[in-house]
C-alpha cells in the first residue's frame, strides 16, 4: 500500500503535465507500472495501466482512423520511459 500511496501522490503532480501534453498534441497517453510493483514484489511480467489521458483523442473524426495511444512506463522518481 505504501507504493500505491507514493504513486498517487506523484501522479497528482504529474497528471496536470500529462493532461496538457495530451491536449496540445491531441494524442491519447496511457501510463503503466510493471506488474511486479503492483503485486508487491510478485513475479508478474506484464504491465498495468494506472492513468489515461486524452482518451477522446483516440479517434480521428476527419479520417475515421483510430489513433494509437502513447504508452509510458512510470519508473519512479518522476521518470517515464516509452513503452514499445
Amino acid at each position: 500500500m505504501k507504493h500505491v500511496d507514493r504513486c498517487e501522490c506523484l501522479f497528482v503532480y504529474f497528471s496536470d503535465s500529462l493532461k496538457v501534453l495530451s491536449k496540445l498534441c491531441r494524442q491519447p497517453i496511457v501510463v503503466y507500472i510493471p506488474e511486479h510493483e503492483h503485486t508487491r514484489g510478485g513475479y508478474g511480467s506484464g504491465f498495468i495501466p494506472i492513468a489515461e489521458y486524452g482518451a477522446d483523442f483516440g479517434k480521428d473524426f476527419k479520417q475515421g482512423k483510430a489513433k494509437k495511444a502513447v504508452k509510458l512506463l512510470y519508473s519512479g522518481s518522476n521518470h517515464y520511459d516509452l513503452l514499445v
